[in-house]
Formats: structure tokens, sequence, C-alpha cells
């Protein structure tokens, strides 16, 4: 369930405080949500956003937000495999493709809320 109240922080920042794995995984996904509909940046997902202006160009900038996503989909990995070794992921499943398929989903997400004006994918996704 996505927050009530807009949570402007970035969606790792709170997950951090919660017990590792599918609790944190939760969270984090929840916050995600919360974020592409309430964060800071007019555009939504600063991410989403900056991966389109910057793609295929070369620079610190670039470089940074390389790092970010790589960060960022680390993490995630790291509480899906804790998940599924608390029984709460299946354990067939690759948890890099569970990443990327979370990650589709929140750039679909940010299109229906910047784009169609749709909040509800919000609580929809990922």
């Amino acid at each position: 369930m996505v927050a009530t109240r807009p949570d402007r922080r970035p969606p790792h920042a709170s997950s951090r405080a919660t017990e590792t794995g599918p609790a944190r995984l939760h969270v984090a996904i929840d916050r995600w949500c919360n974020y592409r509909a309430n964060g800071p940046f007019p555009n939504g997902c600063f991410v989403t956003g900056a991966s389109r202006e910057l793609d295929e160009q070369a620079g610190d900038l670039c470089a940074f937000l390389e790092d970010t996503v790589r960060r960022w989909w680390t993490f995630l990995r790291a509480q899906i495999v804790t998940a599924q070794s608390a029984g709460e992921v299946a354990a067939e499943r690759d948890p890099g493709g569970l990443v990327s398929q979370l990650a589709g989903n929140a750039m679909a997400a940010n299109q229906e809320i910047q784009v169609l004006d749709d909040n509800a994918a919000a609580e929809a996704s990922p």
C-alpha cells in the first residue's frame, strides 16, 4: 500500500531502518511507488527522466547515474535474495530478472503518472 502522505525521501532511505529481506523489500517498493507520485522532482522519478536524457552520453553525470542505478538494483537484488532464503519469494526466480521487471514496471508507472496524469499507477506498481 502506498503512503497516504507524501514522503519525498528516496525509496531506499527509510527502508534501511527496516529489517533486511522481505520486510525491507516491501517497504522499499511501497516507498518507490509513493516517490514517483509525490517526489520532489516535477517530472516524477529523477532516475527515469535522467536515463532518457542521458542515454548514450558520456561524462561524469552519466557515470553518476549509472552508479546510482547499479547501487539501487544491487540493494533490491540483495533484498530479493534474502526474501528467497526466507521463503517469501520463489527460490527458482532469478533475482536479477525480478529486479529488471520491477524497474520496467516502475518506469511504466512513472509514464502513467507523469504523461497520463494517473496517480493510481503509484498504487498499482511495481
